[in-house]
Parts: structure tokens; sequence; C-alpha cells
């Protein structure tokens, strides 16, 4: 690690490092001055006084405190009350950008005429910020929907390690489900609508989400409609992203749910329309057929149903009036 050479300093030099993706990484000397109340910072009698120190230094090394990566001179000076930071970027010491997750060791120090003082150190990893980093997670997901679709339900199936049987599972040597932190499930409805499902963590035990018709902006039931899901597993505080996941899925319960009581009442004869393409058993397995033909269209190429099932559903529900 680092050698602190901080021998001749009296005042206790203290100093906060916050590092977030909101704000980057930001250094602030605590320090301030010698007062009643602060009889460890700057000044008399402690050494040296706050007006003695011309400049900064800062140097960034490896995780290991070895290798040192950057030495960056700056024009901060602490201040009297002990507040108002710099920011730290990549730059500052050569380099094109922090690599993220990455542990690196800071260490700060403060210049009084020709000596330079270093009295603090710290280590500090580099927040993802929602930025992938390299996993074997093979990240899988279904959709299995309630038939009338008051809800649909997700499930995270990208399952449990096993070498021979899903080595893209979760666990050693992938991130575990413990690792996962957060993630991100993004719903894009065919309207274009953009719903964001935060608080979802899936386990090995409880690996599923209940999406309801309200949590997308419905009030009784999901329309039958193409949804696009967008699956995002992050893990450490840092948000790095570890799975990814996206599919188009074909949501058709209320369409299913118009043709199964189109066969119920055809079979409890209750169906009597004057229109023989209504009544007859000929035109509702048609129907059921043409079900089927979106259904298994979707499969290999989804874009081709765009607005079938929407189509269908319209046709079913409105085909005959006493079914």
């Amino acid at each position: 690690m680092p050698n602190l050479n901080c021998t001749g300093v009296t005042a206790t030099i203290t100093a906060t490092l916050v590092v977030n993706c909101a704000n980057g990484i930001t250094f602030t000397d605590t320090t301030g001055i010698y007062t009643a109340g602060n009889t460890t910072g700057y000044g008399t009698p402690n050494s040296p006084n706050i007006s003695a120190i011309t400049s900064t230094v800062f140097y960034l090394y490896d995780s290991t405190g070895v290798t040192l990566l950057g030495t960056y001179h700056a024009a901060y000076l602490p201040s009297a009350d002990g507040t108002g930071g710099t920011p730290l970027t990549a730059a500052n010491f050569g380099l094109s950008a922090f690599t993220p997750n990455l542990t690196y060791v800071l260490v700060y120090g403060i210049v009084v005429g020709a000596t330079t003082y270093t009295c603090i150190q710290n280590s500090f990893t580099v927040p993802c910020c929602g930025a992938s980093i390299p996993s074997n997670l093979t990240t899988r997901f279904s959709i299995q929907e309630n038939i009338g679709n008051g809800a649909i339900v997700f499930t995270d199936t990208t399952g449990t390690y096993n070498a021979q049987t899903n080595p893209g599972g979760y666990g050693t040597p992938n991130p575990a489900y413990s690792d996962i932190t957060s993630t991100l499930l993004r719903i894009t409805l065919e309207n274009g609508t953009v719903i964001d499902i935060t608080n979802f963590i899936p386990t090995a035990i409880a690996p599923s989400v209940t999406l309801t018709a309200a949590m997308l902006g419905y009030t009784n039931n999901i329309p039958d409609q193409i949804i696009q899901f967008t699956y995002f597993v992050y893990t450490t505080v840092g948000q790095c992203q570890v799975g990814y996941a996206n599919n188009y899925i074909l949501i058709s319960g209320n369409s299913t749910a118009c043709i199964m009581g189109q066969i119920q009442g055809l079979l409890n004869g209750d169906c009597s329309c004057s229109d023989d393409n209504c009544s007859n058993t000929d035109y509702i397995t048609k129907m059921l057929f043409e079900l089927d033909a979106i259904k298994i269209a979707a499969t290999g190429n989804i874009g081709c149903v765009t607005g079938k099932i929407q189509a269908y559903y319209a046709k079913c529900s409105g085909g005959c009036t006493t079914c």
C-alpha cells in the first residue's frame, strides 16, 4: 500500500469520499480550522495553518495500492468550515475512464511550502450505474396469461446453476440469486406506453411477479396485443448489469376467453343466432383455427401478426350477441 507521509502534521486531517451514479466522485477535506469545538483542525496550536496550504495533490493507485495510475495536482484547497468538495474524474489522472466495478486506492496530500504531506487514504469501487459487466448468466423469462387477462405472470426462468444442464444459471461461478440487488422489468405496450417494474427480485423459491391490469394502466383487464418485455438484472451497490433478456410476447387471453365462450355456448345449445355464419359449428371451428394460426405465427415472426389479435377479438366478441 502507499506510504503515507504525515510526520509534522499535528492537525487530524479528515475527509469524505462520496461515490455515486448521480454525482460521480466527490472528495471533501473535512478537517476545518481549529476552534473550541474543533480542536483537531488546522491552525494553532496544531499545524499547519490552513493559510499555509498552497495546493493539494491526489494519487490514484490500483486496488493493491502498489501500481500508481496517475497523479492530479489540484487547485482545490480545504475550506475553513470543512465543506465544499472537489469532483474527481478519470481525466484528472490521465485515464480515459474509470473501470466499472473496479476498486481503486486514492491518496490525498496537502502541499505546505516544498513539502507534500499525505495523511489520507481511501479505497473506492466505481459504480456501474447500469452498465453491464462480464457475466455468464443466460437470463431467461416466461409469460403466463390468465384467461380473460385480469393479470399476467412474469417468471425469471434462468434457474439454478448446473454445470451440465444449466451452465447459465444463478450460482457459483455465476452471480447467485443472493447477489441480485435490483432488477428492471420494462414493459412496452403496443400503444407505446412504457411501464417500469423495479420492486421485483427473483429467488429460487419465488422467481415470479404478478402484473395486474391496474399495474399496466388498465381498469378491468389487459387488452390483447403484442407487448415487449425487457428485463435487466443488477448486482452490487453500484448497479452493475449482469443479466439481460428481451422478447415480444403475444397477449391473447381475451380472445381465448371469447372463443371458449363461443364453444361453450355452442355445446350448451344456447347460442341461436339468425345468422347462419354465427350459429353453425363450422364458423366457430374456423374461428378457433384462426386464433391458433395467429398464436403459431407469433412464435415464428411476431411482427407479422401486429394488429391481427385486436381484429380477431373484435370479430369474436361482436359476432354473436347472445353468446
